[in-house]
Parts: structure tokens; sequence; C-alpha cells
């Protein structure tokens, strides 16, 4: 890996897949189709770009994975 690629993988890492994280969500079920298809498109560029295999590889597997460990640290809470 070389200090370009890293720098790409952390740049996506820490500015694009923290914010889907956070707010996908509140906003994932008002998504449309297109606009799902413009976030694989920003996500599948960054995969390309880092030559890496990124940990997440469409939005639904973002948002099921973060999801579900958001209802379950909920229902463990309350």
């Amino acid at each position: 890996m070389n200090t370009q690629t890293s720098t790409i993988t952390l740049a996506y890492t820490t500015f694009v897949e923290s914010v889907l994280r956070y707010h996908l969500c509140i906003i994932y079920g008002r998504l449309t189709s297109d606009m799902k298809r413009k976030y694989n498109h920003l996500i599948n560029t960054a995969r390309k770009l880092s030559k890496e295999k990124l940990e997440t590889f469409t939005l639904d597997e973002i948002f099921n994975k973060h999801f579900q460990t958001k209802r379950l640290r909920m229902f463990a809470t309350g």
C-alpha cells in the first residue's frame, strides 16, 4: 500500500463512510433509487481509487450493518 492509497482510504472512511453511518438510519427510508445509485457510485469510486478492499461495498450493506448495531444498543439499554 502506498501513501496515496492509504490517504484515499483514510479520507473515504473518515469523511464519507462516517457521515453515511451517522445519518443513514435517518435518511435511508427517503432515498430514491437514483440517490442510492449515486451513493453506491461514490462508494465504488472510492474502492477503485484506494486499490484496497474497503470494509463495506454498498449503501444497503452500510445501512444494514450499522442500523442493526444501533438497534441492538437501544434494546440493550432500554
